[in-house]
């Protein structure tokens, strides 16, 4: 497969989170064919175990990929956040994909999902890191994204010109998503300049 000179994302893994005394636990985006292009799936691995499970997260059409994994809620609680994108499958790498929508999830170590929600007015990439904050169980983020296009649009341009200028941003956004606010996906987002 060539995956031409544009972009190449064949997944990966993004993140792995300490269960204490329990061992770990990892999230990963995979090719769903990997003689293919045409999309993703989002698998969790409870380590030192070697269990995988792949997480049946796409929409129709879609990918779904770009995930993260952080501890949500207190240390010893089998919770964690789950986030992934949706991608618009492709089956030749001629673009870099743009998500359509960002998700969240409550799961455990074994990728079952507690509760799940579509959000809107921020987003993440595939390299972004995610932490939890000791005591609150919170976990934050920070990203940037095109003041005129916003989270779901594209950012940043090596073309000239005003146009592409305004595909940039002077603004750092975090993300906050606490235990209390996941069931009505209110996030806080706070723009620093």
């Amino acid at each position: 497969m060539d995956p031409g000179p544009t972009w190449a994302y064949g997944g990966g893994a993004t993140d792995i989170v300490s269960r204490g005394s329990k061992g770990w636990l990892g999230v990963f985006a995979v090719l769903e064919d990997a003689r293919s292009s045409a999309g993703q799936k989002i698998g969790v691995a409870t380590l030192p175990e070697g269990q995988v499970t792949f997480l049946d997260l796409a929409k129709p059409g879609m990918s779904a990929s770009w995930p993260h994994l952080a501890r949500f809620g207190q240390e010893d609680e089998d919770t964690f956040l789950l986030g992934w994108s949706d991608l618009e499958t492709s089956s030749t790498w001629d673009r870099m994909p743009q998500p359509s929508s960002f998700h969240l999830a409550e799961v455990d170590s074994k990728g079952s999902i507690k509760a799940q929600h579509e959000i809107a007015g921020t987003s993440w990439t595939d390299t972004s890191e995610w932490a939890t904050i000791p005591n609150s169980g919170c976990v934050v983020w920070a990203n940037v994204w095109s003041d005129s296009a916003g989270p779901n649009g594209k950012y940043g341009s090596w073309e000239q010109g005003d146009e592409f200028d305004a595909l940039f941003s002077s603004s750092l956004r975090l993300t906050l998503v606490c235990p209390e606010t996941l069931s009505s996906p209110s996030i806080f987002s706070s723009v620093l300049s």
